[in-house]
């Protein structure tokens, strides 16, 4: 059993660590502004006159989240949690029928790709939401603009923090652990392969397809924009998820999982947080809702997360 000390220096795991750091640093650099600005951005004087933001939201809610997300996000990576050591190359033929198709899989020009639109769908919504606030002349503008972003933050966070709980608690092996052509003196680094399941790269990518697809409907539901949005984030998610494959990163069931849990929650938290006509959000008409908090936990072997109400 090597110390976390020693699995710091291993390559390998450096660079997961700045891979996960990067994109949380994403996060953070977008969610500063937010905390900043919270109170003017949350109830906007424009309020009174009509907000054209589909989103309503609780401060103390969006912080606890996003706080949970982050932590979650970076603890496991940082601070060297699950298993240590090398193992030998593994047995193919111990690979269900429906995923061996994928051992065998390397491509390092599809790895780079799939970063490429990972990143890319995580800046989408911030990058067109300001393009629509100065192109639009939305009611709300730059206040609205800060909601709709701490929703995506919001929804960004809880997929990362939910991919590295199953993660790190699942321990699949990668497709590369298969392959024996691909062992690095003759073994992997169990720190690193076993963290196929699932897919951190497709659950993010469907979560913001998805949550920016459907705020985009929301502020627009008449633009003839609408489709070509929903098929371009998602066909970019798609394709990340093949790529994936095509790196021998992850199994297709991997990514399947991926799909749906990131699909899941970029519906679920923009939904919770939209307003209707008339009407508060489900969030801002739920007692319970507005009074839960959630808080990451850390343990010896393991972290998870703490909920309680405030009333």
């Amino acid at each position: 059993m090597r110390r976390c000390e020693d699995l710091r220096e291993d390559p390998r795991h450096r660079g997961q660590v700045t891979q996960q750091f990067s994109r949380m640093l994403l996060v953070i650099v977008w969610t500063l502004p937010s905390a900043a600005f919270a109170d003017a951005w949350i109830t906007p004087p424009e309020a009174e006159l009509g907000s054209t933001s589909p989103f309503e939201l609780n401060e103390d809610v969006a912080a606890s989240v996003l706080l949970t997300g982050v932590t979650i996000g970076l603890a496991p990576v940082l601070s060297g949690w699950g298993p240590h050591g090398q193992v030998a190359p593994l047995d193919p033929n111990s690979v269900n029928d429906f995923d061996r198709f994928v051992v065998g899989n390397h491509s390092e020009t599809s790895n780079l790709v799939s970063d490429v639109f990972l990143y890319t769908n995580i800046a989408l919504p911030f990058a067109v939401g300001a393009i629509d606030v100065l192109t639009s002349h939305s009611v709300d503008g730059w206040p609205g603009y800060g909601k709709d972003a701490l929703v995506m933050l919001e929804t960004l966070s809880m997929t990362i923090a939910v991919c590295n709980t199953v993660r790190y608690t699942a321990r699949r092996y990668r497709p590369a652990a298969y392959d024996d052509s691909r062992a690095p003196d003759g073994g992997f680094e169990r720190s690193t392969e076993q963290l196929s399941f699932f897919s951190g790269h497709t659950s993010q990518t469907f979560a913001m397809a998805t949550a920016f697809s459907y705020l985009f409907q929301k502020r627009h539901p008449e633009s003839w924009l609408v489709g070509p949005v929903w098929a371009g984030t998602h066909s970019l998610a798609v394709a990340t998820a093949a790529l994936r494959m095509a790196a021998g990163r992850h199994f297709l069931s991997d990514v399947l999982t991926g799909a749906a849990v990131g699909s899941a929650i970029g519906f679920l938290v923009p939904f919770l947080h939209s307003v209707g006509e008339g009407h508060k959000s489900i969030i801002g008409k739920s007692d319970l809702l507005a009074d839960l908090r959630l808080t990451p936990m850390f343990f010896e072997r393991g972290f998870g997360v703490g909920a309680m109400m405030i009333w």
